[in-house]
């Protein structure tokens, strides 16, 4: 009995196609009707689920941001900087990237084109993205100031600031990412 590393039949052939390994049916010649994407109702459920959701995040961080700027004291305190930014991103998503998503679903496909498709996911991935760098780096401070508070005298204003820049060229860079290469 003879080796070989040829294969004249089956999927490694030079002849072979994919298409009998991904038909589901179990029958060659059935033919396999593509799906249309989600119904109508569970677009417009999706629809009504957003607005709720927006509602929400609407309310509670509008509720953050004015509790912080109307005390003095809690506006100078640097981890609350860190809060500010958190509101900030997440009220870019819910105005930058829901609007569109709620039409669409109202509509049933995309209506804004293929520039706005592309804006939309990049700018809704990087605010996103940011807004998990800022939750990190809000569980650093809180880090150390629980468990090293000798060391809290390090967070001031100014290095709270550059966490949030760094967080945002950070969100920026692997968002961007894709594009350049």
């Amino acid at each position: 009995m003879e080796l070989t590393t040829e294969n004249p039949h089956g999927i490694f052939s030079e002849n072979a196609s994919l298409k009998p390994i991904f038909n589901w049916s179990g029958h060659s010649n059935e033919t396999i009707k593509e799906e249309d994407g989600p119904s109508s109702r569970t677009l417009m459920a999706s629809a009504i689920y957003l607005c709720i959701v927006a509602f929400f995040a609407i309310l509670g961080n509008i509720t953050v941001l004015t509790i912080i700027f109307r005390d003095k004291k809690l506006r100078s305190k640097p981890h609350n900087h860190l809060l500010i930014a958190l509101a900030f991103c997440d009220m870019s998503v819910l105005f930058g990237g829901y609007p569109f998503t709620i039409i669409s679903a109202c509509f049933g496909k995309w209506v804004f084109g293929d520039g706005t498709c592309i804006f939309a996911g990049f700018f809704t991935f990087f605010v996103s993205l940011t807004s998990m760098n800022i939750l990190v780096a809000i569980c650093v401070f809180r880090y150390i100031m629980i468990c090293l508070p000798g060391k809290s005298f390090l967070l001031t204003p100014r290095f709270t600031s550059y966490v949030i820049l760094i967080c945002f060229c950070y969100g920026f860079f692997w968002t961007a990412l894709p594009l350049v290469v």
